[in-house]
């Protein structure tokens, strides 16, 4: 017993005094000082050295060729005759080294973004290789055994950054490792583009939708490359898998929706590259523009930030602080690239590029069916009370375990038995609770062990799927042996890293006072252990099921002492292998609304994106997540009752073969309505009987048809109308329109569908 508190009360010495050295960083960052990250002295090298020209590497699929003078590397795909490169090829062809002035970034293989130092503001700047290193010829090239390292020397900001370009297996690769990338004297490498041009092409004419670019954004979009009237570019910027839950953020983001997947294409004509993150993808940043009447050329590009982060707000206004130092101990960045011919180029074709990605080379498998119809059961919450008179609250069921045993029964007998049960916030505190994983308890006004027993027997005996949901990452008051101020992931200020709850219409944090909960994320080094302790529970009640609405679609950064993640590295792998651990655990795993890297490794994947974040420089809505995921992965879409617009909502499941989904409370009272909890109003069992069974039938059977197909071909007939192919030849024609549309299939009736 000494011995242990011993190690406790040293365990909170060390931790304090952690602190305390992380608040003497963070002075030091404000006030600008100490912010190099070496006391060596910059030195360009003696001698440039440089490969001649040509041919640098070749296999069956690919050759590689250095441009020595412009120092651009292209890749030619050997079936097609398509070539792609660090500079496009079209203008790399058609000017001189002389006219590199004219158009800096076209003509650069690489972008080096810096912090300048505080003298000079600690205002962010990009660099061009083009004119700090080609220009000036102060760059090495050196030959691999699968292709080219190039190695810049930029003098002017004192820095030395070296690219890798390889040939390896069916596609053609870029890497830069952190720890090759130098910063000396005043200015900070902050992020490197290293291949910007690669996935590009040259603006189209207005109103041409013949080329586009491939984005990921929730269920994905496109970007038309075509030069518009005004001649304006338009730009876009997003990191991959949302922003980083460890940053500050005082305003929300109306448009929130995720890069979901770490991939991105372009479709030229009759080819279409599709590039992978397959490495550093938590670490970057998707870019580009498009329609540039200046540049030229709509580009797509990966941004890899090689220095940590954070938001501060002084004075009045928002800034970036920066780390002091490059995190030389992230993983390399590593993007594969994969040329595709006219029968794959399209996005649809880009998407099933990224599929098979990640059946060959991340072991992804086939898990089950999609289930018709899945509900979204919300167990409990507080309410408003008085206690003489005193203001407080009180427990109360939205759904017991007795009412949705009834409800299950019915839907049961409805669907064939093709329903399955995400069981949401019966633990303690239910939708307002702050312990990690509901306490790890599932009992209390929602009933009883004895209650919760007999309702698991009732599904496992009827076959119905069931998954319990627990939050394994947030929490707001200490709970089974996690304590926020000890266990809690760590910012780069040294503080506690917290998940607001923010104002609708404000978009501002909402105040305690205002009913708002801060909460902190578990340390990453503790994050598996906090999830493997959902499966002691089911195995003491029998289930075998488990669902997580936060682990795999929360992606966040750790500096705390003893379990340093920097820029949210490795973050993907270690998911999986959670999700993996669970499922060795003869657990079926169901994600809620799942990033990709969870997505491949979980069973069941629920709330799926169906919408973009509707940026005006987001031209299409695309299905690319369910192109990637669907006939894989049992899924569904996001519940059809909460929808803004229910109809459309349930047509985006038609469009995709995903099933339905409802949530749903067997009790509602006007005092949920000051809930956080979106859609609660709108999810009375009473209420949606009719709605249930009226889709249910008019889907059931066309999505039994496509339950396990994965699909083969996506379009837009119109701006209101989508087919869709699947592999075992079902095809869907889906209506989002308010007139009839006539196709080869037929009529297909106002926001209606037709399957042939």
């Amino acid at each position: 017993m000494t011995a242990d508190f011993g190690g406790l009360r040293m365990k909170h010495l060390k931790r304090c005094i952690a602190l305390i050295c992380a608040l003497c960083m963070v002075l030091g960052l404000l006030s600008g000082c100490g912010n190099e990250q070496t006391t060596e002295t910059y030195q360009s090298a003696s001698e440039y050295t440089n490969v001649e020209s040509g041919v640098v590497a070749e296999n069956s699929r690919y050759r590689m060729n250095w441009n020595a003078e412009r120092a651009a590397v292209t890749v030619t795909d050997k079936a097609t005759g398509a070539v792609w490169g660090t500079t496009p090829n079209d203008y790399l062809n058609k000017t001189t080294r002389d006219n590199i002035a004219g158009n800096e970034l076209i003509n650069s293989s690489m972008v080096v973004r810096c912090r300048k130092s505080a003298q000079q503001g600690q205002q962010e700047f990009d660099y061009t290789v083009s004119d700090q290193s080609i220009t000036r010829d102060t760059y090495l090239s050196e030959k691999t055994e699968n292709g080219i390292n190039i190695t810049y020397y930029l003098d002017e900001i004192e820095a030395i950054v070296t690219a890798e370009y390889y040939l390896e297996d069916d596609a053609f690769k870029v890497k830069v490792d952190p720890a090759k990338i130098k910063s000396y004297g005043e200015n900070l490498v902050i992020a490197v583009a290293p291949a910007p041009f690669m996935c590009s092409t040259a603006n189209t004419p207005a109103g041409s939708k013949d080329s586009y670019l491939v984005v990921p954004s929730g269920s994905g979009a496109l970007m038309y490359t075509d030069r518009r009237s005004d001649g304006v570019i338009r730009n876009f910027s997003a990191d991959f898998y949302g922003a980083d839950y460890a940053v500050d953020v005082y305003v929300k983001d109306q448009n929130a929706n995720a890069l979901t997947m770490p991939f991105f294409g372009i479709k030229v004509g009759g080819n279409a590259l599709c590039a992978v993150v397959e490495q550093g993808a938590e670490s970057s940043t998707l870019q580009g523009a498009v329609g540039s009447g200046e540049l030229g050329y709509s580009y797509l590009d990966v941004q890899y930030n090689v220095t940590a982060h954070n938001k501060v707000y002084t004075t009045g206004s928002y800034r970036t602080q920066y780390d002091t130092a490059i995190s030389s101990e992230i993983n390399p960045l590593i993007i594969g690239y994969r040329s595709l011919g006219s029968s794959d180029a399209s996005y649809t074709g880009i998407a099933k590029c990224y599929r098979t990605y990640l059946i060959e080379k991340q072991g992804m498998t086939k898990s089950q069916d999609n289930t018709l119809l899945t509900t979204r059961f919300v167990g409990t919450a507080k309410e408003d009370d008085l206690f003489l008179g005193l203001p407080t609250s009180k427990a109360v069921a939205l759904t017991s375990y007795e009412e949705a045993q009834t409800i299950l029964g019915e839907l049961s007998s409805l669907t064939g038995g093709k329903v399955a049960a995400q069981m949401y916030a019966y633990g303690k505190g239910g939708i307002n609770g702050t312990k990690l994983a509901g306490g790890y308890s599932l009992t209390g006004v929602a009933g009883n062990k004895k209650q919760l027993k007999s309702f698991v027997e009732y599904v496992n005996s009827n076959s119905i799927k069931t998954y319990f949901d627990f939050n394994t990452v947030l929490f707001a008051k200490s709970t089974a042996g996690y304590k926020t101020n000890w266990d809690s992931a760590i910012n780069l200020n040294g503080a506690q890293a917290t998940v607001r709850q923010f104002n609708i219409s404000t978009r501002g944090r909402k105040t305690s006072k205002e009913g708002g909960v801060t909460s902190v994320m578990i340390k990453r080094n503790l994050l598996s252990e906090a999830t493997l302790k959902t499966v002691d529970l089911a195995d003491d009640f029998g289930f075998t099921g488990l669902s997580f609405n936060t682990l795999g679609s929360m992606c966040y950064a750790d500096y705390s002492d003893d379990g340093n993640s920097p820029l949210r590295n490795n973050m993907g792998q270690d998911v999986a292998n959670i999700i993996a651990e669970v499922r060795k655990n003869s657990k079926t795993v169901m994600i809620d609304g799942a990033l990709s890297y969870a997505a491949a490794a979980a069973d069941v994947l629920t709330n799926c994106p169906t919408d973009s974040s509707e940026l005006l420089v987001l031209d299409d809505t695309v299905p690319l997540y369910q192109i990637v995921f669907q006939g894989t992965k049992a899924n569904s879409v996001s519940p059809i009752n909460t929808a803004v617009n229910p109809r459309k909502q349930f047509l985006k499941a038609i469009e995709t073969g995903s099933g339905l989904s409802f949530n749903l409370v067997a009790n509602y009272n006007t005092e949920l309505r000051k809930q956080q909890e979106p859609g609660l109003q709108s999810s009375l069992y009473s209420d949606n009987k009719a709605k249930i069974e009226g889709y249910v039938k008019e889907s059931a059977d066309y999505l039994a048809k496509v339950a396990g197909a994965k699909i083969a071909n996506h379009q837009m007939l119109s701006q209101k109308v989508t087919k869709t192919v699947f592999e075992n030849g079902v095809t869907v024609y889906v209506n989002y329109g308010e007139t009839s549309f006539t196709c080869e299939a037929g009529t297909v009736q106002p926001l209606g569908f037709t399957v042939k």
